[in-house]
């Protein structure tokens, strides 16, 4: 892959002031729809396995696509950089505290 093989999406304004745990929800929440249809042209149905890790938490998920994309906001909300991805490796979404989301497949 190479670098025109991504899609990036700026959830705030640069340089917005500290964002609070409720407001990045609010974010997300309104970019949910496009990150189910990214999944869907990338063929992972909604009972597909998908994996979400975080960088700060101890703890990874084992999820449906399903769940993901229902819990999507809660899940990607925390300040951290969060990601999901197939077990394969060949869709990958990762959503920064710094207010981007970058989707490859």
């Amino acid at each position: 892959m190479g670098k025109e093989d991504y899609e990036v999406v700026d959830l705030y304004q640069p340089g917005s002031s500290e964002v609070r745990f409720e407001e990045m929800i609010t974010y997300l929440e309104g970019v949910r729809g496009l990150v189910e249809s990214w999944w869907e042209v990338a063929g992972i149905s909604p009972s597909d396995q998908l994996i979400w890790l975080g960088d700060s938490l101890d703890i990874g998920l084992r999820v449906t696509r399903r769940f993901l994309v229902e819990h999507f906001a809660r899940l990607f909300a925390f300040p951290q950089h969060s990601y999901a991805f197939t077990k394969a490796g060949d869709a990958l979404l990762n959503v920064t505290f710094e207010g981007k989301m970058f989707w490859t497949h």
